[in-house]
């Protein structure tokens, strides 16, 4: 295909989302596309892009960005049978992110950068995402992991306290000290500007002092 031109792209289910729902929206309508659906793509090509990112980030960013979207498409409609492939395309993101903050270019063009900031925040998103996955599997070890590592790079992450505190009350080798410990963490971090986040962690901190009088009686 040249630059613009427009093709139709037909595929059966198997190599479309196969034995998986997926729900979209356009403006104020939704709709569902049912499990094992044939799906007919209408692709058209913007341009060609090179990998110009030893001189510019634009397409690692634009890569990763896509990676991640695919990441949570997998993770939102086809858990648990993709989570691992979920994981490896959170992992590689971030991975990708670090690598890339960490180069030359952004050491010539400061930390100020629009696509600095990007770089960063997508992977955040990344180590915040992969800190979910592994909740959501309940592997609470591997959650506290990823959030000690998202921690390291970004102390005052909400997103990553809150669930931090959640992995703490759900995890049965959690002890007393580490849940008061993260309730506490979480705590210091919320703003009170956000209503939502000031309810959530009020939420975590009722349920955490109902859970602990339960474990003393």
């Amino acid at each position: 295909m040249m630059n613009h031109q427009t093709a139709w792209v037909w595929s059966t289910a198997k190599y479309a989302f196969g034995p998986h729902p997926r729900t979209y929206s356009s403006g104020n309508d939704k709709y569902t596309l049912p499990p094992d659906s044939s799906v007919l793509y209408h692709i058209t090509r913007a341009m060609k892009v090179k990998d110009t990112s030893r001189l510019n980030p634009y397409f690692t960013l634009q890569k990763t960005n896509t990676r991640k979207m695919i990441a949570n498409d997998l993770y939102l409609c086809e858990w648990p049978q993709r989570k691992d492939r979920a994981l490896r395309l959170y992992e590689k993101s971030a991975k990708d992110m670090e690598a890339l903050q960490d180069g030359t270019y952004f050491q010539q063009v400061g930390t100020d950068h629009p696509q600095y900031k990007e770089a960063r925040q997508l992977m955040i998103d990344s180590y915040n995402n992969i800190l979910a996955l592994h909740m959501r599997a309940k592997q609470y070890a591997l959650a506290k992991k990823a959030g000690a590592v998202l921690l390291e790079k970004d102390p005052r992450n909400l997103k990553a306290l809150l669930r931090l505190a959640k992995v703490a009350m759900m995890d049965p080798k959690t002890s007393l000290e580490e849940a008061d410990s993260a309730i506490q963490s979480l705590e210091n971090a919320v703003t009170y500007k956000n209503k939502d986040e000031e309810e959530e962690a009020r939420k975590l901190r009722t349920t955490w002092k109902k859970k602990k009088a339960n474990a003393a009686s």
